[in-house]
């Protein structure tokens, strides 16, 4: 069964201890950020790596992110990569 919750409730939820929200977010939005990343970098094992990265930089600013209504789950979740992938895609 699928999580109707909007991007936002999930990050308002995620936000208020329920760890289902977060982990809703991860797999809604690491595949497309996924093939984000492979698109632009065509390394597979930079790609894993620079969306792990992402899931865990996203953790720990959780706090530090504008409120649920400002911004995306896919936002959310890539945030913190733009200087990265900029950096590793030139």
């Amino acid at each position: 069964m699928s999580d109707m919750r909007t991007d936002g409730e999930l990050v308002g939820d995620a936000r208020a201890g329920d760890h289902g929200a977060w982990t809703v977010l991860i797999r809604r939005h690491a595949p497309r950020l996924a093939a984000y990343l492979g698109a632009r970098l065509r390394r597979p094992d930079v790609v894993e790596h620079l969306v792990g990265e992402a899931v865990v930089a996203a953790w720990l600013q959780f706090g530090e992110t504008p409120t649920p209504g400002e911004l995306t789950g896919m936002a959310f979740i890539s945030a913190p990569l733009n200087c990265t992938v900029q950096f590793v895609g030139t």
